[in-house]
């Protein structure tokens, strides 16, 4: 793998972890606005999914759907399958919880489950990609 390549793997990587960092950040503030951390968890795990194309040389797809990007990483790691069901769950973090009226009151729980999500799918990235 080129050095270049190399770079724009783990700058995708870097931009995930930092928005995780700021869902985490967020969730710990005296006032956490779950929207907002379950929209950080959805884009955490868009460009964890995205670094893991391009790891497999693969163009980036621009698309919010994380359902469908692990359907395009199956022939490469049949895997992460199974974080197809938990991938879907925060499809919608990356639009509808964006404009007022399509807002849906998210939970506490709600906030919690994507950073679960975003952790396991960040951890899981990391150790398959070796550079």
């Amino acid at each position: 793998m080129k050095e270049i390549e190399k770079k724009k793997i783990l700058h995708w990587m870097k931009f995930a972890n930092e928005d995780l960092q700021m869902a985490n950040d967020l969730m710990k503030s005296e006032f956490p606005i779950f929207r907002g951390v379950c929209f950080d968890c959805q884009q955490s795990v868009e460009k964890n999914l995205k670094a893991y194309m391009l790891y497999f040389n693969q163009e980036i797809v621009k698309t919010h759907d994380l359902a469908y990007l692990v359907q395009l990483l199956f022939p490469f790691d049949n895997n992460i399958e199974i974080y197809a069901l938990k991938c879907k769950s925060l499809i919608n973090y990356a639009v509808i919880q964006r404009y007022p009226d399509d807002f849906i009151d998210l939970t506490k729980e709600d906030a919690v489950d994507s950073i679960q999500i975003a952790t396991e799918i960040e951890k899981y990235i990391t150790q398959k990609v070796v550079l």
